[in-house]
C-alpha cells in the first residue's frame, strides 16, 4: 500500500471528514436500521459528489484505526446488497475502500479481511454479474468496479503473504471465481458485438478495452494460481468443483473457434490459466469423468503453441487449410481489398499469427516492445516465452492420466499418433510431436513423462486389448483395439528414433523410462513379429556407442541394459528374439562375432566395466537364460570365468 504522506495526529483537522462520516455511521448503526435505511445512510455520509477528499483525509489516521473503519464499512455495505437500487452505492463503497488502501497504510486483522471479502463477494454477485450482460455504460462501470476489486485483493495478498489461513484463502478464491466469470462474460459480449468477420481493431477504444480486460483476467488468474498453490490439497470439494467449472467455461470460450492467439499478452494469460488448471487437476476432490474429453480436446491445441509456421519446426494449431490455401505460402484467408496491405509486406501483428484479423476473437496485436523483448526467445523457439503454456498444458494431461486413466483410454488417438510419428504435425499435434520436435528440453521431458504416465496407467488394457493390423486391412471404421495397436507401433518407431539420435542426458533418461514401460505394456504376439527383435538390435547398437563422457556413458549403458532386460523377459518366448540372440555367435569373422548380442552383453560384465553396468548386464543375461534356456550353453563358460574372477575382488 502507498505510504501515508501525512503524519498528523489522529486528532488533527485533516482527518475530520473521514472520522465524522465513520463515527456517524457507527452511531446510527447502533439502532440496527433496516437495510433500506442503512443504504440511505451510506449514500448521505460516504458517497456525496461534493466530498472527493474523504479518502485523502483517512491518511491522517493511524493504520489500525483506518483498518478498523474499512472493515466496519465493508460489513455495513454487504448488509445492503439485497436492496433494490443498491448497485451504485456498493460500487461507490468499493471505490472508496480502494482509494483509502492506495493512500494509507491500512492494518486490517483477519476478521476485518473476512468482512471485506464478504462485501466483495456480495458486490460482484449482486451488482456486477448482471451488468456484464447489459449496455455499454453498465458494462464499463462494471469493469471499473472489477478493477477496484482486484486492487483490493492485491492489497490483501500483500498483507496475508504466505500466512493466510485456509478460510481466508478460500474466501479470496470464491471472489476470484466470480470476477473471472464476469470478465469472461464481458469478453464474450465484445466478441458477439464485433460479429463474425468484423475486426475488433477497427475501434481503438475497443482495442484498449480488450487489453484492459485481458490484463484484469491475467491478474485474477495469477492470484488464483498463488492461492491454489497453497490450498489445492486442502480445499473443500464444493470449492474445488467451482474452480473446475469456471476453468472449463473459460477454456471452452477461448478455444471455441479453434483459434489460439499468439502474443505476449495471450501467452501470459494462457500460462497462468493453465497453471491454475494444473493445480486443481493434480489434487482431484471428485470425479473428472465429465470433463476429461473436453479438457483433453482443448489442451491438445496448446501442444505447439508459439511455434511459428515460418520456422522449420513450427506447427500452429489453427483451422485446417485447403490444398489451394496451403500452396499460397503465407497468404492466409481472403481479405477484402480495403483491408489489404498496400505494400504487400507482412509483419508480426495478430493478423499473421492468428490466420486473419477478420476472425480474431480479440484485438491483441504485438507492440514493438513485445517483439524486441522476446527476440532471443524467438531464436530459441520460445517466442513470447510460449513454452510455459505448452509445458502447463502437458502437465494438465499428465494430471488427468493419474487422476482418471480409464476415462482417458478412448482419447488416446487424440494424444498419440496412429501414423507418421516422425512427420511434423501441421494441424493436430500429439505428445510425440512435443517429444520429438519441441525446441525446449523441459517441454520434451514432460511430454515423455506424460506418455510414461499413460502407459503406466493403461498397461493392463494395452496388454489385453491392443492389436496391430496393416493399414490396408483396416476398414472405414477402426476399432479401439486396432487404434491402440497402431499407436504402440508408432511409439516404438518414435522411441527408436530418439534412442539412436538423442544426446541430451536428461531427455534420454526420460525416453528410456518410456521405452521400458512401452516394452512391458506391448502385446508383441499381436504386433509385427520383427518389432521386438528390432528394439533389441537397436538397444545393443547403443551399447557400442562411446561418444559420451565417462559418467554419461555409464548412465546410458545402465538405461539401455534395463530396456534389454525388459525385452528379454517379455513372454512368451519368441523364435525371432531367439534368432537375434544366436545370430553371429559363430560367424565366420571376428567382426561378426563381436556384433553378436550375446558377445556385446558378455563384454558389459568384464572387469573394466563399472559395477552398475556389470550388474545390469548380469540381470539381462539372467532374463535371457530364463526365457531362452538353450542360450545357456553359449554364455555359460564366459559367465563362469567372469564370476570366478569377481570372487577374487572386494566390493567395488
Amino acid at each position: 500500500m502507498a505510504t501515508s504522506t501525512s503524519t498528523s495526529t489522529s486528532g488533527g483537522g485533516g482527518a475530520r471528514p473521514w472520522r465524522t462520516a465513520l463515527l456517524t455511521l457507527r452511531d446510527e448503526s447502533v439502532a440496527s436500521p433496516s437495510p433500506p435505511a442503512l443504504l440511505a445512510l451510506l449514500r448521505r455520509l460516504l458517497l456525496p459528489p461534493s466530498s472527493p477528499s474523504l479518502a485523502a483525509s483517512a491518511a491522517a489516521l493511524s493504520p489500525h484505526e483506518v483498518g478498523s473503519d474499512v472493515a466496519f464499512l465493508a460489513e455495513k455495505a454487504a448488509a445492503v446488497a439485497p436492496c433494490a437500487g443498491a448497485a451504485d452505492a456498493l460500487r461507490g463503497v468499493c471505490h472508496l475502500i480502494r482509494e483509502v488502501m492506495c493512500k494509507t497504510n491500512t492494518e486490517i486483522d483477519s476478521s476485518g479481511w473476512l468482512a471485506v471479502l464478504t462485501f466483495l463477494h456480495e458486490l460482484v454477485k449482486c451488482s456486477v454479474e448482471g451488468a456484464c450482460l447489459k449496455g455499454h455504460c453498465d458494462r464499463t462501470s462494471a469493469l471499473n468496479t472489477l478493477s477496484d476489486c482486484l486492487q483490493i485483493l492485491r492489497f490483501l495478498s500483500k498483507d496475508l503473504g504466505r500466512g493466510g489461513s485456509l478460510t481466508e484463502n478460500s474466501h479470496v478464491l470464491r471472489v476470484l471465481i466470480l470476477i473471472i466469470s464476469c470478465l469472461q462474460a464481458e469478453l464474450n459480449m465484445t466478441d458477439k458485438s464485433n460479429g463474425p468477420g468484423i475486426s475488433s481493431h477497427i475501434s481503438v477504444s475497443t482495442n484498449n478495452k480488450n487489453y484492459n480486460t485481458w490484463d484484469m483476467e491475467i491478474s485474477a488468474f495469477s492470484m488464483m494460481e498463488d492461492i491454489l498453490c497453497k490450498i489445492a490439497s486442502s480445499m473443500s470439494e464444493v470449492l474445488w468443483q467451482s474452480v473446475v467449472e469456471v476453468l472449463r467455461k473459460v477454456m471452452d470460450s477461448v478455444t471455441a473457434r479453434n483459434l489460439i492467439i499468439e502474443s505476449s499478452v495471450m501467452s501470459r494469460f494462457y500460462t497462468s490459466f493453465l497453471r491454475c488448471l494444473h493445480f486443481v487437476l493434480s489434487e482431484p476432490k471428485a470425479s473428472l469423468s465429465g470433463h476429461v474429453a473436453g479438457f483433453v480436446a482443448n489442451l491438445q491445441m496448446f501442444f505447439v503453441y508459439g511455434l511459428r509456421s515460418s520456422s522449420p519446426s513450427a506447427i500452429t494449431p489453427k483451422e485446417n487449410k485447403t490444398d489451394s490455401q496451403s500452396r499460397g505460402s503465407g497468404r492466409g484467408r481472403y481479405k477484402p481489398p480495403h483491408l489489404r496491405k498496400k505494400d504487400g509486406k507482412t509483419n508480426d501483428s495478430l493478423d499473421d499469427r492468428s490466420s486473419d484479423s477478420e476472425s480474431s476473437r480479440y484485438d491483441l496485436g504485438s507492440s514493438d516492445s513485445d517483439l524486441s523483448d522476446t527476440d532471443g526467445y524467438a531464436k530459441s523457439g520460445d517466442r513470447f516465452r510460449s513454452s510455459k503454456a505448452r509445458l502447463a498444458a502437458i502437465l494438465c494431461i499428465q494430471d488427468i492420466c493419474r487422476a482418471d486413466p480409464k476415462s482417458l483410454t478412448s482419447l488416446w488417438p487424440l494424444l498419440l499418433p496412429e501414423n507418421d510419428v516422425l512427420q511434423q504435425r501441421k494441424y493436430r499435434a500429439t505428445l510425440m510431436t512435443c517429444l520429438i520436435f519441441d525446441p525446449i528440453t523441459k517441454v520434451r521431458v514432460e511430454a515423455a513423462s506424460t506418455i510414461a504416465a499413460m502407459l503406466e496407467g493403461q498397461a493392463l488394457v494395452l496388454t489385453q486389448v491392443a492389436e496391430y493390423k496393416e493399414s490396408s486391412k483396416l476398414g472405414s471404421f477402426t476399432t479401439l483395439s486396432c487404434s491402440l495397436g497402431q499407436i504402440l507401433m508408432q511409439l516404438h518407431t518414435g522411441m527408436m528414433f530418439l534412442v539412436q539420435r538423442e544426446t541430451q542426458t536428461t531427455l534420454l533418461a526420460a525416453v528410456f523410462r518410456v521405452l521400458i514401460l512401452l516394452i512391458s505394456a506391448t502385446p508383441y504376439p499381436r504386433m509385427p513379429k520383427e518389432l521386438l527383435p528390432t528394439v533389441i538390435t537397436a538397444m545393443c547398437g547403443r551399447l557400442l556407442d562411446r561418444n559420451s563422457n565417462k559418467n554419461e556413458h555409464y548412465a546410458l549403458l545402465v538405461n539401455v541394459l534395463s530396456c534389454l532386460e525388459a525385452a528379454f523377459a517379455k513372454g512368451p518366448p519368441s523364435s525371432d528374439v531367439f534368432g537375434v540372440l544366436i545370430d553371429h555367435c559363430a560367424g565366420p569373422s571376428l567382426a561378426q562375432q563381436k556384433s553378436s548380442v550375446v558377445v556385446i552383453l558378455l563384454h558389459c560384465i568384464e572387469e573394466e566395466m563399472h559395477f552398475s553396468v556389470r550388474c545390469g548386464a548380469l540381470q539381462v543375461l539372467r532374463s535371457v537364460v530364463h526365457n531362452y534356456p538353450s542360450c545357456a550353453n553359449i554364455i555359460w563358460e564366459k559367465v563362469r570365468d567372469i564370476v570366478l574372477d569377481l570372487r577374487g575382488f572386494g566390493p567395488i
